[in-house]
């Protein structure tokens, strides 16, 4: 069934440039510097919070 729908993706080329172009605009949003930046920014602060609170905490 998936082989199948692989090989659509490649008989219906309009098919295809849909999956192409929707892939692309999701790839740039998700890797949109500004957004890693801040998803980074966030993880980091996390850490050094949680790090900071425990080593506090003693």
């Amino acid at each position: 069934m998936c082989a199948h729908q692989i090989g659509r993706i490649f008989r219906e080329r309009e098919l295809g440039r849909r999956f192409s172009v929707q892939a692309r605009s999701a790839g740039m949003k998700r890797h949109d510097t500004e957004s890693v930046v801040r998803r980074q920014k966030a993880i980091y602060q996390e850490i050094v919070g949680k790090t900071f609170n425990y080593c506090c905490d003693i």
